[in-house]
């Protein structure tokens, strides 16, 4: 971590992943689909180091070449120094397919973070969050690019910098290596605006105060594999293990505090048939917590 006279912030991290999924086929186009994900960050620092559990569970409905889902998800996360956090909401996930390379992403959730006790627990809050996203689909279904745009509201908080406005972009590209391994890189910002104006030494004056309101400039880039191992049954039932090691930097200026950081966006990824693609039932860059 490095400081300097302007509040910047910088932390280099490696993450390690491994989980699983179980998709479920119904009648009528339904299908229910459910998974758990173990994820590991390393600082390379004397900051901390970071486990938590991702569980999520989804219905989906295909509208032709379209696709609803709804559900829940969460984390369950050791944050370091005995401090736990645990994260649950909803959230929902319409795609578009505009034509064989291109379809629209819509995305809304609503979740609660919570410290339950600790240092940290001033900063349990709830979040509302809305996405917009195109995918576009590379080298005849093996790649695929996709942007998203999101924004959103942090209330129901006691940090001292108050409720905050979010929003931000996320660019990410897919690719498939061969029929077991798949790449990915990606690039994530997000603008924290704090609501609460609070007095600050001045950086460059001494005995001198300033009254200023928290932003924050978020932002993380990162690539990585991921290798599948995938079993099937004819009645519809599939499990697919996936073990991705993706090592991943970020750093952020602006921050005061450690406040939010930037949280790894899990994926799914080597879809090389752009109409199952379109049929996916979740979503592939959705609002992750962070």
């Amino acid at each position: 971590m490095q400081a300097t006279t302007s509040g910047e912030r910088e932390d280099t991290f490696y993450n390690a992943r491994i989980g699983g999924g179980l998709n479920y086929a119904l009648a009528n186009g339904d299908a229910l689909d459910a998974s758990l994900d173990y994820r590991f960050r390393y600082y390379d620092s004397d900051v901390r180091n970071d486990s938590d559990w991702r569980w999520r569970a989804a219905w989906s409905r295909a509208f032709g070449e379209n696709n609803l889902a709804i559900g829940f998800r969460g984390r369950n996360s050791y944050r370091g120094e005995s401090t736990f956090r645990n994260d649950y909401g909803i959230f929902s996930n319409y795609r578009y397919r505009l034509d064989p390379d291109n379809q629209i992403t819509l995305g809304a959730a609503v979740w609660r973070r919570n410290y339950p006790n600790g240092r940290l627990r001033e900063r349990s809050r709830s979040t509302v969050d809305a996405s917009v996203g195109w995918v576009h689909s590379l080298l005849d279904g093996r790649a695929t690019f996709t942007l998203t745009g999101h924004g959103g509201y942090n209330y129901a908080t006691s940090r001292p910098d108050g409720n905050s406005a979010i929003y931000g972009a996320t660019v990410n590209l897919d690719y498939a290596i061969s029929d077991r391994l798949d790449g990915f890189i990606f690039g994530w910002y997000e603008r924290d605006a704090f609501n609460t104006d609070r007095i600050h030494f001045h950086p460059d004056a001494i005995d001198e105060t300033v009254i200023l309101r928290r932003k924050d400039n978020l932002f993380e880039v990162g690539g990585g594999y991921v290798g599948k191992l995938r079993w099937e049954r004819t009645e519809g039932v599939s499990f697919k293990l996936s073990k991705p090691l993706s090592p991943r930097c970020c750093s952020w200026p602006g921050a005061p505090s450690r406040g939010r950081r930037a949280i790894a966006r899990p994926r799914t990824l080597g879809t090389t048939d752009t109409k199952a693609l379109a049929r996916c039932a979740h979503s592939r860059s959705g609002c992750a917590f962070s």
